[in-house]
């Protein structure tokens, strides 16, 4: 009685999730994390990330390479809370991997001038043997 009871709600939960939610993949985490502090605001794709130290994660979504930015909240709250370890939602950006010739480093953000700010061209994450390129 328990298997069938059991079988049932697996089966009634995958015929809950709609055929919207079922595209939608989770991104899959498949290179190493860096982070960068960002001296002065910088767009990022079509988002202005304001000053401050991000986390940086490499990601697949639906097949596509990603990079994220999260900005680091307070550390001291962080701590004991958990929901102030960012500040706002993550920022995510499709990219292009170039190969390098050895591990990096350092973890590096390169910007390009656009208007008065600056726009993320190039990131090298420390670890990692390829530069993710953004834009044309």
């Amino acid at each position: 009685m328990k298997r069938s009871t059991l079988f049932a709600f697996a089966l009634f939960s995958a015929l809950a999730v709609g055929p919207a939610q079922a595209q939608q993949a989770a991104p899959q985490v498949t290179g190493k994390q860096g982070y960068v502090t960002l001296k002065s605001d910088t767009k990022f794709g079509d988002t202005v990330l304001k000053r401050g130290t991000y986390l940086i994660q490499h990601e697949m979504t639906n097949g596509r390479h990603v990079l994220t930015f999260w900005q680091l909240g307070d550390p001291s709250l962080a701590q004991e809370y958990s929901d102030q370890a960012f500040i706002g939602a993550p920022v995510s950006e499709p990219c292009s991997l170039e190969t390098l010739s050895g591990r990096v480093k350092h973890t590096e953000v390169e910007t390009v001038p656009d208007g008065t700010l600056g726009r993320i061209e190039k990131v090298e994450i420390k670890g990692e043997t390829v530069a993710h390129t953004f834009g044309s």
